[in-house]
């Protein structure tokens, strides 16, 4: 009985193994043709959502179409040579393991691309789509060319202002004075400068906090350097120690270009 134990066992390991070498070499997913239109813009962000960084221009897609998984992924090969920027579209790949929640597929790509003017060509084996856009320090604004199977979401992306951040501030109904009551301390202790967006295109900060009774509009400001905001923590510190000890349900949230963070419920 033992050696036919053994015999077992071992049969039951070389079995195991091989499933496992079967399995690994089994594509993770499986490649759909697209359905209905793609949308994409040009988004700055950054290639750590949790570390300071400068910002990094993507491109990015994603379906018309929505899934039953929010993590189908487009497949292309992008090529930026020159002035050209040549993105295939490969198809829609669908995940073996499906987070389940609906949503369109994505897709993301970092690229380095100086300032200047730019042919975009979109296309897979039966389409091509042009463009034409432009990069500044300011924005990246596309223009419509000759288009079918393709669509920008934004004509204008704005960048990030250098030396800039976002005010976010939301509370209990009752408390709303302290969103400016905060922040007129903080223009009486740092040099700032208020600013606006252009009401068209879309622009990279939030704006407006969520998921208080009262969301305050976002604000945006320019500060004079990385020394004077960096005070902005104990700025936020010091009044939240002297008013907001008794005080709940509210948060506030500092943001600048460089992806620096202050939020008021982690000092």
């Amino acid at each position: 009985m033992k050696r036919t134990y053994s015999g077992a066992l071992i049969f039951l390991l070389l079995f195991f193994l091989n499933g496992c070498e079967y399995l690994s070499s089994d594509p993770v997913y499986k490649t759909l043709p697209v359905e209905g239109k793609l949308l994409f813009n040009f988004s700055e962000s950054y290639e750590n959502y949790y570390k300071a960084g400068i910002p990094v221009i993507y491109f990015n897609l994603k379906t018309e179409k929505e899934y039953g998984c929010v993590n189908y992924n487009i497949s292309t090969d992008i090529n930026l040579s020159g002035n050209n920027l040549d993105v295939y579209i490969k198809g829609i790949q669908a995940p073996n393991i499906c987070m389940t929640a609906i949503g369109p597929a994505t897709s993301s790509t970092s690229l380095d691309i100086p300032a200047g003017n730019y042919k975009l060509i979109l296309h897979d084996d039966n389409f091509s789509d042009a463009y034409h856009f432009s990069v500044s320090n300011k924005s990246i604004t596309i223009d419509q060319d000759n288009y079918t199977e393709t669509k920008p979401m934004y004509r204008v992306n704005w960048r990030y202002p250098k030396n800039s951040f976002v005010y976010l501030c939301g509370s209990l109904t009752e408390d709303s004075s302290i969103c400016n009551d905060f922040l007129d301390t903080l223009k009486s202790r740092i040099s700032l400068q208020e600013f606006t967006f252009p009401d068209s295109g879309k622009i990279p900060y939030p704006t407006a906090s969520q998921g208080h009774y009262y969301d305050m509009p976002a604000r945006y400001f320019y500060y004079k350097d990385e020394t004077d905001f960096n005070k902005i923590g104990d700025i936020l510190k010091d009044y939240k120690d002297k008013y907001l000890q008794n005080k709940s349900g509210y948060g506030i949230q500092i943001i600048n270009w460089f992806n620096k963070k202050f939020y008021s419920w982690l000092l």
